[in-house]
């Protein structure tokens, strides 16, 4: 032990320390996962003056505390303190250290080594668990920038998602937004890309609408990799005349991966205002889709009978494109769809009754087409703007349609009021109905027998 020399010294002064008799800590052994409590005992002798100041260290955190008098020269203390990780950051073993002054002045330190010899707790071992450990695959940032909201407040991010948002920042160095290192280092990292949501160390939403980022404009087949991906949003709204953070417009997306298919998580799907003229096969398997939106594209072709495959989607537009051919029937038998924006299109051929049958749609737009007369009853001056020009003429009363109005017609207008009315179609009954009372009768027979005598 190290007993500390007084600077000054008057003639008969004491000189004596204090005497350490007894001390422990118990436990010794901590875990301060969370805060634990530990019990320091301390006795001293101090023969000719009284105990003023004792501290103990462990480690480099400190306290203080006082010592009562028992008989005038034995000084004792017991008392209870608590500790966590922000004293103890480290786990590990933490050697103690106890320093005693009297009044007098005279003051010693007895080191981890010196209560060892005199058997006295000189040490405190301890442990937590740790938070900054993550599961195999999974990485540790503590640099969390204000774009990224972390649902359940992990530190954890799975290192393969990190890797496909370091690909994007690779693949759009031409045209990324700088504006985005938000740590300035001159480095934009894959946690500073885009807007993100994170859950369970997953990437759940990359948004890059409400902070444009300059993504690539073809999108790399990387992007399939983010299995756990819900939403990704990158509407294009920027023109000529603005462009929000940008000095120069930033690029919009022209292509999609095949393997955005491999995205079956995904529930939204928001990509419109840009360039993309071709939707991938791939899309088709995304049967969780809830909302798809990719209007004011450049996609041309027919909608694909695929699109029966989403089933849970609520919501479709593909408005402002150049689609073209008929709108496949199964649109209305999609059983959750509650809304779709088919207008300004190239869409002809026939309205589809199913659209008209279905139990979910609750709003539809249809105009600034190439759609055919005659209408679904359930459309009443909901479309408008219908280039007919290419649209076959009906003849009213041919209802087997061979361009003839003659006796055919009338045989098969009589099986239809007797047989089947029920399985007429709306063409059928647009060209039967001779007085336009909504119904095929024995009144339209009559006009329709009269109509070919007159002929």
């Amino acid at each position: 032990m190290t007993i500390f020399s007084l600077m000054s010294i008057g003639w008969g002064q004491d000189i004596t320390p204090p005497l350490l008799t007894y001390f422990s800590i118990t436990p010794s052994e901590l875990d301060i996962t969370t805060p634990s409590t530990v019990t320091l005992t301390i006795e001293v002798f101090e023969e000719s003056s009284t105990m003023c100041s004792s501290n103990i260290s462990i480690g480099s955190y400190s306290h203080g505390f006082s010592m009562g008098s028992i008989d005038g020269m034995n000084f004792s203390n017991q008392l209870s303190f608590n500790i966590d990780q922000v004293d103890f950051p480290d786990i590990g073993t933490y050697p103690i250290q106890v320093h005693l002054t009297d009044c007098s002045g005279n003051s010693i330190s007895y080191t981890s080594g010196d209560l060892e010899l005199l058997g006295f707790t000189n040490e405190v071992v301890i442990e937590f668990e740790d938070s900054t450990l993550c599961d195999e695959g999974y990485v540790n940032i503590d640099y969390i920038p204000w774009n990224v909201w972390v649902v359940d407040s992990s530190e954890c991010f799975y290192q393969s998602d990190l890797d496909v948002l370091q690909v994007l920042v690779d693949e759009s160095h031409e045209t990324i937004n700088m504006e985005m290192d938000y740590n300035n280092n001159g480095v934009i990292e894959p946690l500073e890309l885009c807007i993100q949501e994170w859950r369970d160390g997953r990437l759940i939403l990359l948004d890059n609408h409400e902070f444009p980022s300059g993504l690539v404009s073809d999108l790399p087949p990387e992007l399939g990799s983010l299995s756990q991906l819900e939403r990704f949003i990158s509407q294009y709204i920027y023109d000529e005349y603005g462009s929000g953070y940008y000095d120069n417009l930033p690029p919009p997306i022209t292509s999609l991966p095949e393997e955005i298919g491999n995205l079956t998580n995904l529930t939204s799907l928001v990509l419109d205002g840009n360039q993309i003229s071709t939707i991938p096969n791939g899309l088709w398997n995304l049967y969780n889709l809830v909302e798809l939106d990719l209007s004011r594209n450049q996609i041309s072709g027919e909608i694909p009978p695929e699109i029966s495959n989403l089933t849970n989607l609520n919501f479709l537009f593909l408005s402002e494109n150049q689609l073209s051919g008929e709108i496949p029937s199964i649109i209305g038998e999609l059983p959750n769809l509650d809304y779709f924006d088919l207008s300004y299109n190239q869409l002809s051929g026939f309205i589809p009754v199913e659209i008209c049958t279905s139990p979910t749609l609750s709003s539809f737009y249809l105009d600034f087409n190439q759609l055919c007369p005659p209408y679904p009853e359930c459309f009443s001056g909901s479309i408008d703007n219908q280039d007919t020009l290419d649209c076959p003429e009906y003849l009213i009363g041919d209802g087997n349609f061979d361009g003839f109005v003659d006796v055919r017609d009338i045989v098969l207008g009589v099986e239809l009021i007797i047989y089947s009315y029920d399985e007429m179609d709306m063409y059928q009954l647009y060209v039967f109905d001779l007085n336009q009372d909504g119904q095929f009768n024995v009144v339209d027979l009559v006009e329709l027998v009269m109509l070919i005598i007159d002929e």
